[in-house]
């Protein structure tokens, strides 16, 4: 299985890493003193070899049809779009498709998992919507202007991490 670990690192200048045959187990964002660098893993192989007809048959999980999405969106250059600490909250939406492109709607819920950084950032469970969407709920009890939030399924990042910041 053939795996590129892409790690973009934003600041003073865009920078571009790629490691192949490496993976990131734990894909997440950090941000600190203005920089903000991600981690971010997908997998560019192809099924081949010793698979039974009826698990090619079988549609799988796509990381790269499914979508992850923040409501209500946020603009960094606009504050007055940001939630407020303590007060309000965004809400994580993954939209689960599968190779067909279709709605996933009977995933297990503990293979999927809400991420968030940030201070006095916290991320409900997961809660499946019955449409083939899953979301869950991040709050913050205090001012948190670099929060970060994603998903990850099976332990691998699902798209990129969206701003989530809140004002005090």
């Amino acid at each position: 299985m053939r795996k590129r670990t892409i790690a973009l690192i934003i600041g003073a200048a865009m920078i571009a890493t790629v490691a192949i045959g490496t993976s990131v187990s734990q894909a997440a964002p950090w941000y600190g003193w203005g920089w903000g660098s991600y981690w971010y893993d997908r997998d560019y192989s192809s099924s081949s070899g010793n698979s039974s007809s009826s698990d090619k048959d079988t549609p799988k999980f796509s990381y790269a049809r499914s979508s992850f999405k923040v409501s209500p969106e946020a603009q960094l250059w606009k504050r007055s779009t940001w939630a407020i600490a303590g007060e309000d909250s965004y809400t994580l939406t993954l939209k689960a498709r599968d190779t067909n492109g279709d709605l996933m709607k009977d995933l297990d819920i503990d293979d999927i998992e809400f991420f968030a950084s940030g201070r006095d950032v916290d991320v409900s469970g997961v809660t499946n919507n019955g449409d083939g969407t899953y979301s869950a709920e991040v709050t913050a009890d205090a001012y948190s202007r670099y929060s970060t939030a994603w998903v990850q399924y099976k332990g691998r990042t699902v798209d990129w991490p969206i701003p989530v910041p809140f004002d005090d």
